[in-house]
């Protein structure tokens, strides 16, 4: 069988003499265009609301857009006779989340994730935001106040809802509130549950939640399927269960996607500000109408 003698040639390294002829030793002669880009200021990076007054608004965070659409209204509210304002005759208007104070115990978004995890205020004025110190030690300076859940005191007869052992919610009714000494202080409760039994718990967000009056058009938070992480959304239908001492409401809440979701008691649910009624003297437009002003201007 005879051999086979491959043609395939090999490669060689080229020597000085070749690399010099090509790169030509003279780059004045060289004919290679170079690019050059164009000087461009820079723009500067966004901060507050032009319209915005106090502590600066990132209107990229969770809460920019409540913010800065009440900053817009406010500054037209004040520089046009007919611009749009609140109308305040409404009762409903006057509820508020409880308020929050410097070393209070409280349940914040953590990292604005919408998972809400016991924290220590530090500081609510900071100049980014409320500062906070999780239960594990994990600091954040960038807080909003809409983040942050707070649990107020509750007098006798006040109705509260209690998790039971299968972690669900159960209504009860407040017997007993006694003020806690020491460094922990808080209130600690005596609670008449639905079936008469008598217990005793300690004022914790994950242990008892009050039954509050939500209304139509209430900006929430809200809890989806009880999975711990928590949503905005708006109060589209409300519906009461039951006519007796122990009745409570059930909402319809939508949230800023479109979805629904029915039947929601109140607490898979927090307030983060009331129903707002505007009106616009002499212009015939109602909130739906600036709502979609604002939209179209920020989609153009």
């Amino acid at each position: 069988m005879e051999a086979v003698v491959s043609t395939q040639s090999t490669w060689e390294p080229m020597g000085d003499d070749a690399i010099e002829g090509a790169c030509p030793s003279n780059m004045d002669a060289n004919d290679q265009r170079t690019w050059t880009p164009m000087m461009v200021m820079p723009v500067e990076e966004p901060t507050a609301h032009p319209n915005a007054s106090g502590p600066t608004v990132d209107i990229y965070k969770i809460s920019g857009d409540v913010e800065s659409i009440r900053a817009e209204l406010e500054h037209m509210s004040s520089n046009m006779s007919t611009g749009p304002r609140y109308v305040t005759d409404d009762p409903a208007l006057n509820r508020e989340p409880p308020s929050i104070h410097d070393q209070e115990r409280v349940w914040v978004s953590y990292f604005h994730s919408g998972y809400f995890y016991e924290a220590v205020i530090d500081n609510h004025n900071g100049p980014n935001g409320i500062e906070v110190t999780y239960r594990d030690g994990d600091h954040q300076n960038d807080v909003e106040r809409d983040e942050i859940f707070a649990l107020e005191d509750w007098d006798a007869d006040a109705k509260v809802w209690r998790r039971s052992e299968h972690g669900d919610w159960d209504m009860a009714m407040v017997q007993t509130a006694t003020p806690m000494t020491g460094d922990a202080g808080g209130m600690q409760y005596e609670l008449m549950m639905g079936n008469g039994d008598i217990v005793t718990e300690w004022n914790d967000w994950e242990q008892v939640r009050p039954e509050f009056n939500f209304e139509l058009g209430d900006h929430v938070w809200a809890e989806r399927d009880g999975n711990l992480r928590w949503f905005k959304g708006v109060v589209t239908n409300m519906f009461q269960q039951g006519d007796d001492a122990m009745g409570y409401r059930q909402y319809d809440v939508t949230y800023t996607n479109g979805e629904t979701d029915v039947g929601v008691r109140a607490p898979y649910m927090f307030l983060i500000h009331p129903k707002r009624i505007i009106s616009v003297e002499g212009a015939g437009m109602d909130e739906e109408g600036i709502c979609q002003i604002v939209e179209s201007s920020c989609n153009p």
